[in-house]
């Protein structure tokens, strides 16, 4: 509701603010004063009643309101432009001429005072421009001076940081010699160590060559070993004493350093070595030690078994060995 109220009067307000309507309201308000006065000076039924006995007049409703609106709008701008002409001509144009000669009165007295003032200070003012240039000159000697002293000191400046530039250069260059020195000598010591690894490397795996042929041979004898032992075992006293110089001592040491052997972590490398080496040497030991009577005498202890004509021939390749 509102909206709408608000909407009519914004419409209403442009409606009046045309000239034809807003004259036709004024000249149709003037014509009909009276019914205008009755009406308000009428109370409530009064004038709805008074309302109800009035009808529409077309020469003071319409025609004269129409006609005074155009008057309004025609007639009185131009009348009004006349009057203005007529005043120009008789009043304005004559007071206009006279204010105009009287300005440029004034406006020439004026230039006459502005240019004796003006000789008059001429002296005062180029006194003042002399002493302006003057602590202008000297402001910029000032400068000048200023600037020659910050130039000098810059230089100074760049000259100190040229030679420190140039000694830092060098000490960098002899840094860098150091340490291309340093590198050279590391290297040379790397390569040298390198060398001792793969010497290490190169013993290391001789030694484990040797270590395995070592190992080889001893298993080799001690299954003989071994094989002697069950025989000995197995032998009367008598017989045991046909072994001739080969005693209960050495094939008891024989058989403790093979226990040893065998409980031995093989990453005790030094220590597996010796006892290989030694049960090798013990092994070799009885050998030695059994002569070819001996083993002539276990092979008729044993006539079907093929081991002691084995047994003999390496016992000749040993006394063989030992001759040469």
């Amino acid at each position: 509701m509102k909206t709408l109220l608000s909407s009519l009067s914004t419409t209403f307000q442009q409606r009046l603010s045309n000239p034809l309507i807003g004259s036709f309201i004024l000249s149709w308000t003037a014509i009909n004063i009276k019914i205008i006065v009755n009406i308000s000076s009428l109370t409530g039924l009064e004038r709805v009643k008074y309302i109800d006995t009035l009808y529409f007049d077309f020469e003071s409703d319409l025609f004269l309101p129409i006609v005074m609106s155009l008057f309004y709008i025609f007639i009185i701008p131009l009348i009004q432009r006349w009057v203005d002409r007529a005043k120009y001509r008789l009043v304005d144009k004559d007071r206009k001429s006279d204010k105009n000669v009287q300005l440029s009165g004034e406006l020439k007295s004026l230039s006459k005072i502005n240019e004796q003032q003006s000789k008059s200070t001429l002296d005062y003012w180029s006194k003042v421009q002399d002493k302006n240039l003057e602590r202008e000159s000297e402001i910029a000697k000032l400068n000048l001076t200023n600037w020659i002293s910050e130039r000098d000191e810059l230089n100074s400046k760049v000259t100190e940081l040229s030679k420190e530039l140039k000694n830092k250069e060098n000490e960098s260059v002899s840094n860098s010699l150091k340490l291309n020195k340093e590198i050279d000598m590391l290297n040379e010591r790397m390569a040298f160590d390198f060398s001792k690894i793969e010497h290490v490397k190169s013993f290391n795996n001789n030694y484990n060559v040797e270590l395995s042929h070592l190992e080889s041979d001893f298993y080799k004898y001690k299954d003989l070993y071994d094989y002697i032992e069950s025989i000995r075992d197995s032998l009367s006293v008598e017989d045991r004493q046909s072994f001739g110089n080969l005693s209960y001592n050495s094939i008891g040491d024989i058989g403790f350093s093979i226990k040893s052997y065998n409980e031995l972590n093989k990453s005790e490398m030094s220590q597996y070595h010796n006892i290989a080496t030694n049960n090798y040497s013990l092994i070799i030991k009885m050998l030695n030690l059994l002569s070819s009577e001996n083993i002539d005498y276990l092979k008729s202890k044993r006539p079907n078994d093929d081991f002691f004509s084995i047994l003999k021939e390496i016992n000749s390749t040993l006394n063989a060995q030992e001759n040469t």
